[in-house]
């Protein structure tokens, strides 16, 4: 045992690195490697570990690991451009043969793990030791309460040139720090906290399966954990559980949750019983891969959380080619598992064996791309990147690898009803495409909901057939019950059609399902808010800033709730200081001109115009907005024609235009009842 400086650095996405390019990714790893080696050694130091994208390194001198952290993150900045943390403290370190543990290997752990690539970050105990050296230039980032730490502490940033210093926002939103900054406001006063009140009160009466733990069987499959040597089958071991997730879908007497919310329990260092109590689930699935030498191992074990015993446990060994059986073997062993509590499902299944899971492929190529392409594009938060191209192409080569993999044809589906949502491109361009996917997807897998689902998104989004989208909402319901993005659709459905409680029924569904979307809780908020339950809307807008900081569609909506509010200077704040908004959001522009400043929503009007100018084909219903609020109606209507599906966004800021004939017109042809619209 001793004390020592210790250093912890890591490639930040090293695991898509290698699952784009392995050959690639492995090089950066050696160069991160040898240059860390050999500094390591100028500065007196010793690199004790590598852990496949990360290291650990000691040494006798705080100085000479703050210097030997510059020139390494340096060095990463040339050509190889390795987005490197490092993150110091100092502390007590013991090694025991060829293991080395200690509090102070975890601090220097979690410092780095809440840094950005270029970061250089830092302990309280290192910034003392180095106060009296005037080379290195010192930011504080403030304080921080860890995950499992009892006490906060303070992070601070060595500054310069070449390198980069993360955010209060970004810090927050690591998983592994806990947001306790109170941010309700005085203007909340008696009616917030009343609303707070009778909204917790109505939770339990009306919601209890959100609140309280449910009694209906429930599961969360955690991300399978990669023991092979190489680090390497991330991507398989993705794969694995999201397969298995889709199989339990199925099972209409089982609540599972959905795999971006479990997926963020990994290496979260959170025990059995707090990620079951945090998801609200009662068991729990977890194993690992092991792909060596030609050989692969599969442990899983099904846990229940009240006690945290084993209910279930099997270990799988064979070629890769065998491993397409592990995920009907495991899935089916969970439903043995549950054979007492499961009677007799409502589509009369005599045993497992009757269940109808399917292997979604049986080709390892087909299966790496249809997770690379869910990498490169969140298919039901596509507001996260621009570029659908790489996404597509991985779809188009998983089909052509396999095509008979029903799955990478409701992906490809889903991601072209994203594209054309969005207008990246001519909607109707892409019909054809989208319909072809969906028809082949319920050709080859009859049993499986999700082409239903996207099938309900072409009636409610192409046709306005409202009626036809709600039986493919429920028909894909009735085959996966606890697919969240069908329960998130068929809100939109009932948003757009004044349908509320149904709509707040479904999206607090979704939520249960994948309770870590912070979209879904947004779309909660967002309901509040049209039909102007302003207090609620405060509450929920706020209490979803604190679970999630930064997210800017609960930013933006907070600012429109206090525009409704009369509180235009405050909404305007809120909503300019976010980057990307400044000059350029049709809200502002529109609650400027009833606040008196046409000057500046003509401002924005011009920037939205030559925007469209160069985008054609992209969104007009926001301009329509402003040109509704500068009392430009027939204008308005003209951009509404031209884009009829625009008319989704109808109730809320088209008011004036309600007793309109053109605009009447316009509903009664998209089948939308104004009778059904809040006041």
């Amino acid at each position: 045992r001793k004390l020592v400086a210790i250093m912890f650095s890591d490639i930040a996405g090293y695991t898509r690195m290698m699952q784009m390019d392995e050959r690639t990714g492995g090089q950066k790893a050696g160069y991160y490697r040898q240059v860390l080696t050999e500094k390591a050694v100028e500065h007196q130091g010793e690199v004790l570990h590598h852990y496949g994208d990360g290291s650990l390194t000691i040494f006798d001198s705080v100085v000479e690991a703050m210097n030997c952290a510059r020139e390494v993150q340096n060095l990463m900045q040339g050509e190889q451009k390795i987005p490197l943390r490092i993150g110091l403290h100092l502390g007590d370190i013991v090694v025991d043969g060829i293991n080395s543990f200690g509090d102070g290997i975890n601090v220097a752990a979690r410092v780095e793990a809440v840094g950005k690539p270029g970061s250089i970050l830092f302990s309280k105990r290192v910034q003392i030791e180095l106060e009296n050296h005037p080379e290195f230039k010192i930011i504080s980032l403030g304080n921080y309460q860890f995950k499992n730490v009892q006490e906060p502490f303070e992070i601070f940033a060595l500054e310069e040139d070449f390198l980069t210093i993360p955010s209060r926002r970004e810090i927050l939103s690591s998983p592994k720090v806990k947001d306790t900054h109170r941010t309700r406001k005085v203007w909340y006063g008696a009616i917030a906290l009343l609303s707070l009140i009778v909204l917790t009160i109505a939770g339990y009466l009306g919601n209890k399966e959100t609140i309280v733990p449910s009694q209906k069987l429930s599961i969360a499959v955690l991300p399978f954990d990669d023991n092979s040597p190489e680090q390497n089958q991330s991507w398989f071991c993705n794969a694995m559980t999201d397969q298995i997730i889709g199989n339990l879908l199925r099972i209409q007497e089982l609540t599972v949750i959905a795999s971006p919310s479990s997926r963020k329990y990994k290496d979260s260092g959170l025990g059995i019983s707090e990620i079951g109590s945090e998801l609200n689930v009662n068991h729990i699935l977890k194993g690992s891969v092991t792909n060596s030498k030609g050989l692969v191992r599969i442990i899983s074990q099904l846990i229940q959380v009240e006690d945290g015993s084993l209910v279930w446990g099997e270990e799988y060994q064979g070629s890769p080619d065998e491993i397409f059986e592990v995920q009907d073997d495991v899935s089916r062993s969970i439903v043995m598992a549950f054979r007492t509590n499961i009677q007799k499902s409502q589509r009369d299944f005599e045993s497992p064996t009757d269940i109808p899971f399917r292997k979604s492929t049986n080709n390892l190529n087909a299966l790496r791309d249809f997770q690379l392409a869910k990498y490169h594009y969140d298919l039901y938060d596509s507001w996260e990147t621009d570029d659908y191209e790489p996404s597509l192409r991985y779809f188009d080569s998983a089909i052509e690898a396999d095509t008979m993999f029903a799955e990478a044809y409701v992906g490809k589906a889903n991601l072209l009803l994203s594209v054309a949502w969005r207008r990246q491109v001519q909607p109707d361009s892409l019909l054809e495409s989208i319909m072809t996917c969906i028809d082949k997807a319920k050709e080859i897998d009859p049993q499986s909901g999700l082409p239903y689902s996207a099938e309900g998104q072409v009636f409610m989004l192409y046709d306005f057939d409202f009626k036809n989208a709600e039986k493919a909402f429920n028909k894909a319901l009735d085959l996966t019950p606890s697919h969240d993005v069908t329960y998130a659709y068929y809100f939109r459905l009932m948003y757009a059609t004044g349908k509320f409680e149904r709509a707040e029924q479904y999206i607090r569904k979704a939520i249960e399902l994948n309770p870590l979307n912070s979209g879904y809780h947004t779309l909660l908020a967002e309901l509040l808010l049209i039909q102007m339950k302003l207090d609620s809307a405060f509450v929920y807008y706020e209490r979803n800033l604190q679970a999630f900081p930064g997210d800017i569609y609960s930013l933006w909506g907070l600012g429109l709730t206090y525009f409704f509010n009369g509180e235009y200077v405050k909404g305007r704040e809120i909503i300019e200081n976010e980057v990307g908004y400044k000059g350029t959001d049709f809200g502002v522009a529109y609650f400027s001109v009833l606040a008196g400043d046409t000057v500046h929503a003509r401002e924005i009007l011009d920037y939205n115009y030559q925007f469209l100018k160069e985008n054609p084909g992209s969104w007009t219903w926001h301009i329509a907005a402003i040109h509704t609020a500068l009392g430009e109606y027939e204008m308005a209507i003209d951009l509404l024609e031209q884009t009829p599906h625009d008319l989704m966004y109808s109730m809320l800021w088209f008011k004036p235009l309600r007793s309109h004939p053109r605009f009447l017109q316009l509903l009664k042809k998209r089948n939308f009842d104004p009778s059904t619209f809040p006041n």
